[in-house]
């Protein structure tokens, strides 16, 4: 029998994982993105797997919106590093998974879909009366592009952003986001190199606890 619901990971700094109803489709992969409804707002949420039952009310359980992705955007080690990396440090799982994440995934954009970009156009930048405005053109040559939410997260407004265009200090770009934040041949374990004498006793040491090394970093 299907377990019938599913666990998902939301950034939030509550240190709990979520559930939701499990899609009439079947459960996505761990390390997929739905969009879910979570309280008065839609977030994104990483699958990371399913669940039997739930502490609350079955019938207070609400249904996904969606699944984002055809396949994981997080591979299995990368999502299990992550949840290591909430329950050692005790951090919110929800937010040690979304920093596997591109900020754009995090936002829900999905593979191949036109994202919008404001760019400098590196024309001079002359303004003395709009702080607002200068504060944004002093922003894209530092950071570079930027989308819509992360121009909202900066408390930039819509006129603000025209009136950079207008002057021709600005400009907005559509482009696609093609490529994945993992590629898995990346994630195999080549050979292990061959220890010194010192390293060997350190993996030995290592392998009977928790341990502190002390040397130069990389060594």
């Amino acid at each position: 029998m299907t377990a019938p619901y599913l666990e998902l990971a939301i950034a939030t700094p509550l240190r709990r994982s979520f559930h939701y109803r499990m899609p009439e489709a079947g459960a996505p992969a761990p390390g997929t993105r739905c969009t879910v409804p979570f309280g008065k707002r839609e977030v994104v949420g990483v699958v990371l797997g399913t669940a039997e039952r739930v502490e609350i009310d079955p019938a207070k359980i609400r249904a996904i919106k969606a699944i984002l992705d055809e396949a994981p955007v997080i591979p299995p080690a990368i999502l299990r590093l992550c949840q290591w990396a909430a329950s050692y440090y005790h951090h919110p799982v929800g937010e040690a998974v979304a920093t596997a994440l591109p900020v754009l995934l995090r936002q829900g954009e999905t593979f191949n879909q036109p994202v919008s970009r404001l760019y400098p156009t590196g024309a001079e930048v002359s303004i003395s009366r709009a702080p607002r405005q200068l504060a944004l053109a002093n922003l894209l040559q530092s950071r570079g592009p930027l989308t819509r939410p992360e121009l909202q997260a900066e408390d930039m407004s819509r006129a603000v952003v025209q009136g950079l265009i207008d002057k021709g200090i600005a400009e907005w770009r559509e482009e696609a986001l093609e490529s994945r934040p993992f590629d898995p041949s990346q994630l195999e374990i080549g050979e292990v190199p061959e220890l010194t004498a010192e390293q060997a006793r350190a993996v030995e040491m290592a392998a009977n606890g928790i341990t502190l090394l002390h040397g130069v970093t990389g060594s």
